[in-house]
């Protein structure tokens, strides 16, 4: 049962990401390769894993902290999986110029901490920005989802141990009114 419910909020998460960024694509296509959109889309992977883990917990109300993880890790799997496809095809496919706007936004960056920066460095840092292929090859998202899963094992990880420790904070109460431990 845990299974079905895990699937199928990860195909929904995996919906839910890629439209998430594709609001910033369309919104502002350097607006969706920012750090903080990245790091905020765990919000929508981590509501998933949530509601995965709450279907268990109607189901099985004295499931345990494995019981929950397994629902929890497979949304962030699918919803993963879901979204790197995405970011290859972006990259490869749909937006092939999201490697010059990728480009782009590195050299600004190096612009904006020009100041701190010796120009050995500088030199060093623009030369190879300007040699480097910043395309997405289906190594390097496979490489990327292969990553991420620590990252999502640990999250999953937490959504469980927090229904996990829900359960034990309401003990149920025998006959004599003692609690049980």
């Amino acid at each position: 049962m845990y299974q079905n419910s895990g699937i199928r909020y990860g195909i929904i998460a995996g919906i839910a990401v890629i439209a998430y960024f594709l609001l910033f694509y369309v919104i502002d296509r350097p607006l969706m390769l920012h750090v903080g959109v990245s790091w905020s889309s765990l919000l929508v992977y981590g509501t998933f894993m949530v509601l995965a883990c709450q279907q268990l917990a109607k189901r099985q109300p004295a499931a345990d902290l494995k019981a929950y993880l397994k629902p929890a890790f497979t949304v962030f799997v699918i919803a993963n999986a879901a979204y790197y496809l995405f970011y290859y095809l972006l990259f490869n496919a749909i937006d092939p110029s999201m490697v010059e706007v990728q480009r782009g936004l590195l050299e600004a960056t190096l612009e904006r901490y020009d100041s701190s920066l010796g120009d050995a460095v500088k030199k060093q840092l623009s030369e190879q920005i300007q040699s480097d292929n910043f395309g997405v090859s289906f190594q390097d998202a496979f490489f990327g989802f292969a990553w991420s899963l620590i990252g999502g094992f640990v999250l999953a990880l937490g959504v469980a141990f927090y229904f996990d420790r829900r359960k034990s904070v309401n003990l149920p109460i025998p006959n004599n009114g003692e609690p049980k431990l």
